[in-house]
């Protein structure tokens, strides 16, 4: 049985979790799934924005209770608590679509209209998440 902790409707971390602190956290994805994140970004881009307004690791479920006991426990006890949980979730989430936005805009042909149509929305994904200078490199 796979153990998780989900932090917003759809996102969700494998357990057990490590220590927050000097712990790179990576999201991984197949080209599969990148394609899928392509079409999401093309259909409603809001979504994305959606998931990372809805990270509240206060309301987290996990798999296995005392999985969350533990962690819960943990960070009750980590300066900032849920609301420091959140930022740095949010702060990978957004670093995470900006280098798949990255991938994406470099698989288009410079200057193409298909590079256009999907740098635009990553760019508005990334403002709207309150990262003024990434959203700016999806503008030029």
């Amino acid at each position: 049985m796979t153990r998780l902790l989900s932090i917003a409707p759809g996102v969700y971390l494998k357990l057990p979790l490590p220590s927050i602190h000097n712990i790179p956290i990576n999201v991984r994805v197949s080209p599969g799934e990148l394609k899928l994140l392509e079409e999401t970004i093309l259909e409603d881009s809001d979504v994305l924005i959606n998931v990372m307004m809805a990270i509240d690791s206060s309301k987290a479920q996990a798999t296995v209770p005392e999985d969350k006991a533990r962690i819960f426990k943990l960070i009750e006890g980590t300066e900032g608590g849920f609301d420091f949980i959140d930022k740095i979730f949010k702060e990978v989430l957004r670093e995470w679509i900006s280098k798949q936005g990255q991938l994406l805009v470099h698989s288009k042909k410079k200057g193409s209209v298909e590079q256009s149509r999907i740098a635009l929305p990553i760019g508005t994904i990334l403002r709207k998440a309150g990262d003024y200078n990434k959203a700016l490199e999806f503008y030029n």
